[in-house]
């Protein structure tokens, strides 16, 4: 078979970017019909009832279907990587997408897939092959009461076997009541409802510009036990103190609960601050000697924007002792910090991209 015979055959293609298939010792990339059949097959007796399998098989209908029309097809199987971050689950995709190229020489692509999360590797896809379509699954239920709450316990045990979910609905959640019973034993429930937004959209941000993941990337290295410790220590360390400052200002000056917790923010939170930011220098530097400088920009960004945020955290303080009309020059300093922290990461983003 020539060369141009080989472009012009279409690859179908089944997208598993979070490795679902990996639950069941499932290994990729996975070429040829047969060899698919037997994955949905042991994929099936493992989850019968995963959402994935469903559209497995529709991939399947979708070869046969095309073949039998006289088609020159192949089907594949790809998948990322299962609670890692997300640029080792591009890694691993792209690796597997080099491998099934090399393998069956197609140009052209339809892809099938059944989440939101399968639709990160459409870029890495579209780097790679001519994408003719994509076909995203979604499983038929049926409307009756009993399926229903079938369905609610399926979504239950998913929730609590699969830590990605269980984070979004219990763990957040759960945060965000840990700080309101801290605020009812201090009688500073009035202050509930600021402290939870203030809450909720830092964790927008921090999630909206994958900070979760950047963080966990600069702790996978060989020297993590040494800067985890010293990020540890630091934020031990400054609630530790932060908690005897508290105690002597209600004790011996009978300030008001909140008011010293103010006061312990602005004088201890520097500590805190200094320990998110001990792993980002780490990385820095250690780029600097090995002259790694694509993401240069990036790292200087978020340490900039560290530093704006410690001064967000030093004006709410500052609201917090003296009240909102008291400390208007406070308020508005925040909002502009909160623009420039946005701006900043989102242009050093850009950057990054486009280097």
């Amino acid at each position: 078979m020539n060369d141009h015979t080989a472009a012009q055959r279409l690859l179908i293609l089944y997208v598993d970017f979070d490795d679902d298939l990996g639950l069941c010792g499932i290994n990729t990339p996975v070429v040829g019909v047969e060899h698919v059949i037997d994955t949905a097959m042991k994929f099936a007796l493992c989850k019968p009832s995963d959402s994935d399998l469903n559209a497995l098989f529709y991939a399947i209908k979708v070869y046969n279907s095309l073949r039998d029309q006289g088609n020159d097809v192949e089907i594949a199987i790809a998948t990322g990587a299962r609670n890692e971050p997300k640029y080792m689950a591009s890694i691993k995709f792209s690796n597997a997408l080099d491998e099934i190229k090399r393998r069956t020489g197609a140009n052209r692509v339809l892809v099938v897939l059944d989440s939101v999360e399968d639709e990160h590797a459409i870029p890495l896809i579209a780097q790679r092959f001519n994408i003719v379509g994509i076909e995203n699954v979604v499983v038929e239920q049926p409307r009756s009461i009993e399926t229903f709450y079938t369905s609610l316990l399926r979504i239950g045990r998913k929730i609590l076997s699969e830590s990605k979910y269980a984070r979004i609905v219990l763990g957040y959640p759960g945060f965000a009541l840990l700080i309101f019973t801290i605020l009812s034993l201090f009688n500073l429930t009035h202050l509930a409802l600021y402290t939870l937004l203030i809450f909720v959209s830092m964790l927008m941000i921090v999630r909206g510009f994958g900070l979760f993941e950047y963080v966990k990337e600069l702790t996978q290295r060989p020297f993590k036990p040494l800067v985890l410790g010293l990020t540890v220590f630091l934020l031990s360390l400054s609630l530790y103190l932060g908690y005897l400052e508290i105690m002597s200002l209600t004790t011996s000056q009978e300030l008001q609960p909140f008011k010293a917790i103010a006061i312990a923010i602005q004088d201890q939170s520097h500590l805190a601050f200094l320990a998110i930011a001990v792993p980002i220098i780490v990385k820095l530097f250690r780029e600097l000697y090995e002259k790694q400088h694509r993401y240069l920009i990036l790292r200087i960004a978020f340490l900039t924007d560290l530093l704006l945020a410690y001064v967000l955290i030093q004006n709410i303080a500052l609201i917090m002792r003296m009240g909102i009309e008291a400390s208007i020059f406070a308020v508005t300093n925040s909002l502009v910090v909160v623009i420039a922290m946005i701006v900043l990461t989102a242009i050093s983003e850009a950057v990054v991209r486009k280097g």
